[in-house]
């Protein structure tokens, strides 16, 4: 069996918080920012419309394909860097996969990563590291309980953001002098309605504790009754959004987290959670 004796000072949260930079935020950039300058900031201060289209084609080209090629250079460096570094390493995988930060196992995409045979050493003993099980270690900074519930703030950028994005369309479209700018502008106004309603829908709130986990409008479902407590994505279009799933009582429990909050953040307070049940009941 495969011991470990290191000891480590790198928490989950810590790796992650750079993981989603490198390989999350700044691809992101790179993706959105560069197309992001050449239809909308630069007509705002040229118009060389000669310019822009000479210099669209191999700004989005480089847009398209710089990031991905980062990602796989990323990758696994970043890997290498958390997984040797964290103790639990188990956690900080389904937080990784939970977070789109990572592949699911089996994927094809973990055949494009891009490495050196040192790295490929470092990656082989990262899977080592695996053998070893997780160990309960808790978050000071957890409160008894907390209650998670739609963010006011972030409703709020939603719509607003969705109201710059329609100005800047009706802007482009009234400078091109496009006849149907009216239907345009009714159509943008129809967007608007319906991000407002999803965004002010009435959402389920969410408390999770050390004795349990509740849900608005019904009972405590405490730890010792509960079972399977998981969180996983549901790939749906435009109406993708993470649940939280768990059995209890024999019967399965399904909470959407969309508008609740963020996916990894239920999860480590799940996790946190229910180690401290196990502690206290010496389970």
């Amino acid at each position: 069996m495969y011991t470990d004796q290191q000891s480590y000072s790198l928490s989950v949260n810590e790796a992650m918080r750079k993981g989603k930079w490198q390989l999350l935020y700044i691809p992101l950039s790179v993706l959105f920012g560069p197309p992001f300058l050449i239809l909308v900031i630069t007509p705002l201060v040229t118009t060389n419309d000669a310019w822009l289209g000479s210099a669209a084609g191999p700004v989005f080209l480089a847009a398209f394909t710089l990031p991905f090629i980062y990602y796989f250079i990323a990758m696994p460096r970043w890997r290498i860097w958390a997984f040797l570094q964290v103790r639990n390493v188990h956690e900080l995988k389904e937080r990784a996969i939970l977070e789109r930060i990572l592949p699911r196992d089996g994927s094809w995409i973990w055949k494009l990563q891009i490495t050196s045979a040192q790295q490929r050493a470092a990656l082989a003993a990262v899977e080592q590291r695996f053998l070893q099980a997780d160990v309960f270690i808790d978050d000071q900074e957890l409160p008894y309980e907390t209650t998670f519930k739609p963010s006011e703030t972030g409703r709020m950028l939603m719509v607003a953001s969705s109201i710059v994005w329609f100005g800047v369309a009706i802007y482009f479209v009234t400078r091109s002098g496009a006849s149907d700018s009216k239907s345009f502008l009714l159509f943008g106004l129809v967007v608007i309605f319906i991000i407002a309603v999803r965004t002010f829908k009435k959402n389920a709130v969410l408390t999770m504790s050390n004795e349990g986990i509740k849900v608005s409008g019904e009972h405590l479902h405490p730890w010792r009754d509960i079972a399977n407590e998981h969180i996983y994505f549901v790939n749906a279009g435009r109406d993708s959004h993470y649940k939280l799933s768990f059995t209890t009582e024999g019967k399965e429990v399904e909470i959407s987290l969309r508008g609740i909050a963020r996916s990894g953040q239920v999860h480590h307070a799940m996790r946190v959670y229910r180690g401290r049940y196990r502690a206290q009941n010496n389970i």
